[in-house]
């Protein structure tokens, strides 16, 4: 049956990032580890290979569009793969490999990750709002509940820097919003999403997640532009109807 659901700028967001294609090459003679299956995840084509002779060191090299973009170590890639993935907010002092697979993940789209994981990388997000303490910020509440498990977070960031921050949630809420926040009813065509949306000129960075059965299927991001399609995706969604 088809999905009978309305179609969103979001929707659009998220066909573009899967249509990109990332390939990583795992040089290594041991059995595949949980590295693999972590990369799967992520919408990647996942190869095997033998080391080369002469060579002692696990690494992997990584393809973007068929092109080669950059290789490291096994080791440090698993090590970027533990949550929280914490990226470097200046990737120009990362090592070259480090800084080559950032670069490769600046959208990396993901396949049926959890709750608990998404949690993670929405306080990466957050946390670096924080750090950076102006810019925008557009974060979308699947229920009113969701938001007040969380409502403390907000208040800090709306109280402690200079965020312009907008929330955006189906449920009308009757909890109170943080002073400095702005609230939006959305449609109903939004509940199926969870994003958040940091507007910074150099520390942008951004989750979109569609909730699917096998779990949310979609994109975190570090490059600016997505991050912008976004939000203005969130806000092309949402009624003209402010309530704080």
């Amino acid at each position: 049956m088809a999905d009978a659901s309305p179609r969103t700028a979001l929707d659009d967001v998220l066909d573009d990032e899967r249509h990109r294609h990332t390939r990583f090459v795992v040089y290594s003679d041991d059995p595949p580890t949980d590295v693999e299956h972590a990369l799967a995840s992520r919408n990647a084509t996942v190869a095997r290979r033998d080391l080369p002779r002469g060579c002692r060191t696990d690494f992997v090299v990584v393809e973007r569009d068929g092109a080669f973009a950059g290789a490291l170590g096994l080791a440090e890639l698993r090590h970027l793969l533990t949550p929280p993935v914490v990226r470097p907010d200046d990737p120009d002092d990362a090592a070259p490999g480090y800084r080559a697979l950032f670069d490769v993940l600046d959208d990396t789209v993901f396949t049926a990750l959890t709750r608990r994981s998404l949690h993670v990388v929405s306080r990466e997000i957050e946390e670096r709002a924080y750090r950076v303490g102006r810019g925008a910020l557009h974060v979308t509440f699947q229920t009113e509940r969701t938001f007040a498990a969380q409502r403390d977070v907000y208040e800090v960031l709306c109280t402690e820097t200079a965020l312009d921050v907008h929330l955006y949630s189906p449920d009308e809420w009757t909890i109170p919003v943080p002073a400095g926040a702005t609230y939006h009813e959305t449609t109903a065509a939004c509940a199926p999403y969870w994003a958040l949306a940091f507007r910074h000129d150099e520390h942008a960075c951004g989750l979109l997640a569609r909730e699917e059965p096998d779990g949310f299927r979609g994109v975190w991001t570090d490059d600016a532009e997505t991050v912008a399609r976004i939000a203005a995706g969130i806000e092309c969604d949402c009624i003209a109807r402010d309530t704080a």
